[in-house]
């Protein structure tokens, strides 16, 4: 079998899994102007991508709530898996996510979940648009 192009099919297939996750997330949603932003980043995360950790950087309870905020049902298709961050990137996280806080909008429910997984993001090794998914 040739590696390339079994490595080319694996590719189609999740990112086929990874399209079909998203349209359901984001057919679901329940009119927050984030849940598009969420769902790509739920849906990538779920299929292997990005570089968000076990529930995407959030404690297990906020993370359902997000879910169930922004997806209703549809959201409990999500769950899981993933390591965090490396230990001694804690203090770099709670410094950015003091400063996205400090300057959000205060108007949506998910702008508090949305500063945690892009504080957790940040920590990955790759461009910013790419860890978050």
């Amino acid at each position: 079998m040739d590696p390339i192009a079994a490595g080319r099919r694996m590719a189609i297939a999740i990112g086929a899994r990874r399209h079909a996750l998203f349209r359901r997330l984001a057919t679901a949603g329940k009119g927050d102007p984030n849940d598009v932003a969420v769902a790509g980043m739920c849906a990538t995360w779920a299929t292997g991508g990005g570089a968000l950790p076990q529930w995407l950087g959030l404690p297990p309870a906020m993370f359902r709530k997000m879910l169930s905020h922004h997806f209703g049902p549809a959201g409990r298709e999500i769950s899981g898996g993933r390591i965090g961050p490396e230990p001694d990137r804690y203090n770099e996280i709670a410094d950015l996510r003091d400063l996205l806080m400090k300057h959000r909008a205060q108007r949506y429910p998910s702008e508090r979940w949305l500063i945690e997984m892009i504080a957790t993001g940040c920590m990955g090794l790759d461009h910013l648009w790419s860890d978050l998914g």
